[in-house]
């Protein structure tokens, strides 16, 4: 996860738009997906792989960076 997500960009939007700048983006072939959503103050970060709830992973340097 750490290696694959070096040179990730996240972008966050109004409610109900991430679908149509997804698709925006995917036309100019660029890979893109719909990750999450930001909740109100208080309610944490949660992550789920495979559809069960998971930690959220945590790395102390770029792991791109570990191969050079």
């Amino acid at each position: 996860l750490g290696l694959i997500g070096s040179g990730s960009l996240l972008i966050t939007c109004k409610p109900g738009s991430s679908e149509a700048l997804a698709a925006a983006i995917r036309a100019d072939g660029v890979p893109a997906n719909r990750l999450g959503c930001v909740l109100d103050p208080g309610e944490g970060i949660e992550a789920y792989f495979r559809g069960q709830r998971t930690n959220w992973p945590a790395f102390a340097v770029d792991e791109l960076t570990r191969l050079f």
